[in-house]
């Protein structure tokens, strides 16, 4: 049985792929002609004179159909529905072929012998839907939903945490001072303008650059007591306090890399 079996597999092959491109995978089409194979072996009879390949054609198409009607749409659809809707589809391309023009849908209609309302719901069941997960290129291996991704687009995950990050320094800010706070929103660029200089915010506010720094240092560090108290929370874009800085790097001096 098995050597038959594997004896009709072109026969099954040539079939499948009369109906590949459906929604189910081609080796998921021979398998099941594979099954309308052993279907008709167990109804076959060699004394009607007919070749075992020309009986079994029709169960596999059979077994194809009925898989395709089971899988290849989110909803079941009946198999003498998913039938018509194949000959539709062949009434079209037919016309299409003899006309050399789109057929209309009152000739495709009249070629079917059906009225348009039954026509409309045959293409709605007709409609080839498509997985992102389907494979896009099969030497590649690449599936449709990685051929569709936008490079220039940002990470969502990159694009998530800098939402966050934004929200807690927002949240931050709050604790400190006005004045601490404008002088770390200008030098971190926090106001939607870019990053400042001390010179220039002290510019602003008419005070020395030194001031800028000390008023910068400390809400820097009321923020991160406020985060997180009793020890150190690295804040986005905010350096570390400097005795933590010299216990991680043995180095005393650390120099603000903003401009």
């Amino acid at each position: 049985m098995e050597r038959l079996v594997r004896s009709q597999l072109p026969m099954v092959r040539s079939v499948a792929r009369r109906y590949r491109d459906n929604g189910v995978p081609l080796d998921d089409l021979i398998q099941e002609g594979s099954i309308g194979v052993l279907r008709a072996l167990t109804r076959y009879d060699e004394r009607h004179g007919v070749q075992f390949a020309t009986y079994a054609v029709w169960y596999v198409r059979e077994a194809i159909n009925r898989a395709l009607a089971d899988q290849a749409r989110p909803m079941r659809v009946p198999v003498g529905a998913w039938q018509r809707a194949a000959h539709l589809r062949r009434t079209e391309a037919g016309l299409a072929a003899s006309l050399r023009r789109q057929p209309s849908d009152r000739e495709i209609a009249e070629a079917m012998s059906i009225d348009p309302v039954e026509l409309k719901t045959l293409r709605r069941i007709s409609h080839r839907g498509r997985s992102l997960d389907a494979p896009f290129d099969d030497e590649a291996g690449e599936t449709l939903a990685e051929r569709l991704i936008d490079e220039g687009l940002a990470d969502p995950l990159a694009s998530l945490v800098a939402e966050e990050d934004d929200v807690l320094v927002g949240r931050l800010l709050q604790v400190v001072p006005s004045r601490c706070r404008h002088v770390i929103a200008r030098r971190y660029g926090l106001d939607g303008r870019d990053p400042a200089a001390p010179a220039e915010v002290a510019a602003e506010l008419g005070i020395s650059r030194e001031r800028i720094r000390q008023l910068e240092a400390e809400g820097l560090e009321r923020m991160r007591r406020v985060a997180c108290p009793g020890r150190h929370v690295a804040l986005p874009g905010v350096p570390p306090p400097a005795d933590e800085r010299e216990a991680a790097t043995g180095q005393r001096s650390w120099t603000l890399q903003r401009p």
